[in-house]
């Protein structure tokens, strides 16, 4: 046995054609055709029923699709297809899916599925989700492990009759780019983790669905105990609300094993990180917080606390490009704060300045950042004289610096970083970005 896809092996995209059949469903539709002599319809039925039989049986394990129309006809040929698929693990079907047509295909499906992929059907809808949903709660997909409803126009009716560990091996779940999702969307799938829908959730893409604070408030210690990636990006009513709620289910131990957390874009502030305490993202190490203005002086000191008191000593990288990060968040950090930390993004920091740099300077001297490889301080009004007072393995490991569109900078600060380089301050330092200095 081998992985085939079909058909010939590759994606059907923007044909004008029918779903692929099965020897039944194309007995059905060649008997429609006249034949001059009866007996070459027994002939051709048998050759397709020869050839695609084991094929389908034994060998399909792929099947993509995009920009298809079907009729309502040709959806239920697809159905009575796919129940002969018994190895069949990936089923993709893009921009060709509505409602209507999701109720044909999931009304008595019975699929050995490990993903399925429905990526940009934006007529989906309420009535797909609930399509869908129906089947999942039958028991039709059980052994599901990634699901993708990418811009379907996803409702909170996906989750909301969804029984406890019906879905025990789904490790993925993108929703992203679903504005309709929102505030009962959250809710939703907040009492299906409590259930234990989705015991095995390892990723979770909110990307662009209107989350907020409804998703998290409810969720207790071990609600998704298993997740290591979340994905919140653009989620516009997330806010203040959202970040104190993000922050209880933390504290909670909700999410004890999350690895990455993208909330760019989210209006976060500084009640994420008040009174977060030591260890409360003992397994973090991706944190982007980009394009949150909305931090600025206050986010800077709480984000810097929780860092001294240990909240997050797993960090690798961080990201607060656009936030108004200000000085206030190396201040009084110091050494094995950030023992893990390889990348540190500040860029368009324009409250940064100087005062930032020392700061982070400072925080170097101490040991805060040992393993520190890349610095980025793009358009941050700085000047770089700040490197004069930086002393040799302040920054050991240090191999790029970013300064670019710093026109602060000149020739003053090219000698105070050439004059740290030639202490030692960055021993390892290979790449300076220097461009609009």
């Amino acid at each position: 046995r081998r992985p085939v896809v079909f058909p010939t092996l590759e994606v059907m995209t923007r044909a004008a054609r029918g779903p692929p059949l099965d020897d039944q469903g194309f007995a059905q539709e060649v008997r429609k055709l006249k034949f001059s002599d009866a007996h070459d319809l027994e002939v051709c039925c048998g050759i397709y029923a020869r050839a695609a039989g084991p094929l389908l049986r034994e060998q399909l394990t792929v099947m993509e699709f995009r920009e298809l129309a079907w009729s309502v006809r040709e959806w239920e040929l697809f159905v009575q297809t796919l129940a002969r698929c018994e190895c069949l693990a990936s089923l993709s079907l893009s921009r060709m899916l509505t409602g209507c047509e999701a109720r044909v295909l999931f009304k008595d499906a019975a699929l050995t599925l490990a993903r399925l992929d429905l990526n940009n059907n934006d007529k989906f809808g309420a009535a797909g989700c609930a399509a869908l949903a129906a089947a999942i709660a039958r028991g039709a997909m059980p052994r599901l492990a990634a699901l993708s409803l990418e811009s379907c126009a996803v409702t909170s009716a996906l989750l909301e009759a969804l029984p406890p560990h019906v879905l025990p091996h789904v490790t993925c779940l993108t929703l992203s780019r679903n504005a309709a999702f929102g505030s009962r969307g959250c809710a939703a799938l907040a009492s299906a983790l409590l259930r234990g829908a989705l015991p095995a959730l390892r990723e979770l893409d909110l990307a662009e669905c209107q989350v907020n604070s409804a998703l998290f408030a409810p969720l207790d210690a071990g609600a998704l105990s298993a997740l290591t990636r979340l994905d919140l990006l653009h989620s516009e009513h997330f806010g203040a609300a959202g970040s104190l709620a993000l922050a209880g289910a933390v504290q909670r131990g909700a999410m004890p094993s999350l690895t990455e957390l993208n909330l760019s874009r989210c209006g976060v502030t500084s009640a994420l990180f008040q009174g977060l305490q030591a260890g409360a993202f003992s397994a973090l190490s991706s944190l982007l917080l980009d394009h949150n203005a909305t931090l600025g002086e206050a986010g800077s000191v709480a984000l810097g606390g929780a860092v001294q008191r240990g909240a997050m000593r797993g960090l690798r990288e961080v990201s607060l490009s656009y936030c108004g990060v200000t000085s206030a968040l190396f201040l009084g950090v110091g050494a094995g704060a950030l023992p893990a930390l390889r990348k540190l993004e500040l860029g368009c920091n324009l409250a940064f300045g100087d005062e930032g740099v020392s700061a982070l300077c400072c925080a170097a001297e101490h040991g805060a950042m040992p393993l520190l490889q890349e610095l980025a301080m793009p358009t941050c009004a700085v000047t770089a004289l700040p490197f004069l007072a930086l002393n040799a393995g302040a920054l050991p490991a240090l191999l790029q610096l970013a300064l670019c569109d710093n026109a602060e900078v000149g020739d003053a600060g090219c000698a105070a970083l050439a004059g740290a380089v030639l202490r030692g301050a960055m021993p390892e330092l290979r790449e300076v970005g220097d461009a609009g200095c």
